[in-house]
């Protein structure tokens, strides 16, 4: 071994140590949070990024249910999946049948949003009423569950998300009942 290479390895450990105490305070997650009257996180106010003394607001749980419908409604589907959480979509067959299910859909156009049962959410669990207007397929009237369970006309949905590793929201269930 070559009597430098300590010598290498340190200055290298240096330079990473130090560029990343020069990065770090200008890359970082705000995670304030707002508490309301019943003790619990208020859902409108997000984390935030700052870059370079820019602070962005990171997508609240109303935010990403939204995103996701507006996706599904652009047929825009492999970026509403990635909306789903990892134990939504475990493999590449799971994805499929999302993807087939919400093909099916021609239109949805989102109602209403309404915070479902407060006193059970978390700094890191929020669930929603939401209701859905949606059109259909005609072709999906013939699948195993017809129209992949999707009513034409009022849809409601309870939607369940969770933070993730990021503190990015991400949809975790999607049912129809609470």
């Amino acid at each position: 071994m070559n009597k430098s290479m300590p010598f290498i390895i340190i200055g290298l450990c240096a330079v990473v140590i130090a560029g990343y105490l020069v990065i770090s305070p200008k890359i970082r997650t705000n995670h304030q949070n707002i508490i309301n009257k019943n003790g619990l996180p208020q859902s409108n106010v997000s984390p935030t990024l700052s870059v370079n003394k820019t602070t962005v607001p990171l997508p609240s749980s109303e935010d990403i249910i939204r995103l996701f419908f507006n996706l599904i409604n652009e047929k825009k589907i492999p970026e509403a999946i990635a909306i789903l959480d990892d134990p939504m979509i475990p493999d590449d067959s799971v994805k499929q049948q999302w993807g087939v299910n919400f093909n099916s859909l021609t239109s949805v156009t989102l109602k209403n949003i309404e915070p479902h049962s407060r006193a059970a959410w978390t700094e890191d669990t929020e669930t929603y009423k939401v209701t859905l207007d949606i059109k259909v397929k005609p072709e999906a009237s013939s699948a195993p569950i017809p129209n992949y369970g999707w009513d034409n006309g009022e849809n409601t949905r309870w939607i369940t998300l969770v933070k993730d590793d990021l503190g990015l929201w991400k949809i975790s269930t999607i049912a129809t009942g609470p």
